[in-house]
């Protein structure tokens, strides 16, 4: 038997019994006032926990100046205080306050009564867990769903999305499978944080936003964000709480590319991240952000040689405005959606958030002009494009050598200290008793080069293969700077 009275229900079945009706009064409520699947935009804000419910109609409280002040009522079930701070939970309006703005909201009686109640909900902290690892009981969680709906959808639906995701990759069938994997898997485990990013750059008007903001992002609803430049560099750090998917436009300006590198590498594979939001205690939450960077400068972020978190997508000349229109038209007439469930259905069996991204020749050209000069010599000399044998060399004659690159390639001259120190990340460096430069010099020890791919002609005269080799390359190297070969 059912009972309408809350106090009669409350004596005969308890408080849980209250707080299971109101929620099923609600939910039906919510059900019959509109069947369509609102907007992301139409989206009220809900409680996240069962413990947490929402008000009945006419529950509210009195209005001030438009705002309506939680009654008593709300406070006991739509507020939770956060054990050991002076916040509170505001389940209304989905944010945290300090206990004395919410005093002052709601008038010094009403608080009163709300503190000293013991219907009054405690929570241990507000976290976000899509994946669901909190107890409901203990925790307020930010996360209560995507806000997509499913249905059917076939290959020819999503068909113009695709073929625009097949010229980002430059029709590359590996890139271009990796890249639709990377994208269906985190909304098939919602709260995935994938161990890579995307980084889509190139010419004005390519549509480089339209997959991401237009499409992607709006499937992942308030979940997903666009931050730019002053997101980065603030202090306050709200903009990161209770996000999966962020589209980060020009985020680093030419000249704080190296400053920013570490940082955009933790928020791109970084585990925990700390929010900052002010006037509040700072707080730590599950870093489930996956990033997309756009960029029309040639080089958008700085990648280290043997990166493997990014991948790289360049798009070159602007397609007809015919196939934007088309695209348009696609959205309107429900691609999105589309795209989603087609997505979520995609078999990704052989897919893991950890699998790196695919080399391409955009990646390649980042990690180029990315690199430090020493770093950058190495890799022409390693390839064959420096007159100079791969092999065994003294540390001098190879800095030499390397003076004489960057003069030439307008480069950079590092310190003899820091070329060698860039050099050990690719090279081993030996102490070896040659003579050098020539054969009939005397015997001396010297630091030699010796890269990982070198094998002697004779494994029993190691010592003396070393050295016949930094002779030969002396040569050379004296050749190379004085300009003789080139």
């Amino acid at each position: 038997m059912s009972l309408s009275d809350f106090n009669d229900l409350h004596v005969s079945q308890g408080l849980d019994a209250v707080r299971d009706q109101v929620m099923q009064a609600v939910e039906r409520g919510a059900r019959a006032a509109n069947d369509e699947p609102p907007l992301p935009e139409e989206i009220p804000p809900e409680y996240e926990s069962d413990d947490l419910p929402r008000s009945p109609s006419g529950q509210g409280g009195a209005k001030r100046r438009g705002m309506v002040v939680p009654a008593l009522f709300d406070l006991k079930h739509h507020f939770a205080l956060i054990y050991g701070t002076d916040t509170v939970f505001d389940g209304i309006q989905r944010k945290i306050m300090r206990l004395s703005h919410l005093k002052e909201a709601v008038g010094a009686e009403r608080y009163k009564a709300w503190q000293s109640s013991e219907e009054r909900v405690v929570v241990r902290n507000v976290v976000f867990d899509p994946s669901g690892r909190y107890d409901v009981n203990e925790y307020v969680n930010l996360y209560d769903g995507l806000p997509m709906q499913r249905g059917p959808a076939t290959e020819e639906d999503v068909k113009p999305i695709l073929n625009h995701i097949w010229w980002m990759a430059s029709g590359d069938k590996t890139v271009y499978r990796w890249l639709i994997k990377w994208i269906a898997y985190p909304l098939q485990n919602p709260g995935a944080k994938m161990q890579s990013s995307i980084i889509n750059y190139g010419a004005e008007g390519t549509g480089k936003s339209f997959l991401w903001e237009q499409v992607v992002k709006r499937m992942y609803g308030r979940y997903g964000i666009t931050v730019g430049q002053a997101q980065l560099e603030s202090t306050f750090t709200t903009w990161k709480s209770h996000k999966l998917f962020v589209v980060a436009e020009e985020v680093v300006s030419r000249a704080e590319k190296a400053h920013y590198k570490g940082q955009l590498k933790h928020m791109v594979t970084g585990d925990k991240h700390i929010i900052n939001e002010k006037n509040l205690p700072e707080r730590e939450e599950d870093n489930l952000m996956n990033f997309v960077f756009l960029s029309n400068n040639t080089q958008p972020l700085e990648l280290d040689y043997g990166d493997r978190r990014y991948l790289a997508l360049f798009m070159g000349q602007p397609k007809p405005k015919s196939y934007y229109q088309e695209l348009g038209s696609w959205v309107e007439d429900g691609g999105v959606e589309a795209f989603y469930n087609w997505l979520v259905d995609l078999d990704l069996a052989d897919f893991t958030p950890h699998d790196a991204p695919p080399s391409t020749e955009a990646k390649e050209s980042l990690i180029d002009m990315s690199m430090p000069s020493p770093q950058y010599f190495y890799r022409q000399w390693a390839s064959g494009d420096l007159p100079i044998p791969l092999g065994p060399v003294v540390n001098d004659d190879l800095y030499l050598a390397y003076q004489r690159w960057c003069e030439k390639s307008r480069e950079y001259v590092m310190s003899h200290r820091k070329f060698s120190g860039e050099l050990k990340r690719f090279l081993r460096q030996e102490r070896v008793d040659i003579q050098h430069p020539m054969a009939d010099t005397e015997r001396r020890t010297k630091r030699v080069w010796v890269p990982d791919t070198w094998v002697p002609e004779n494994p029993a005269e190691r010592v003396r293969c070393i050295e016949k080799c930094c002779q030969a390359a002396n040569q050379e190297v004296g050749r190379y700077h004085k300009g003789e070969v080139q």
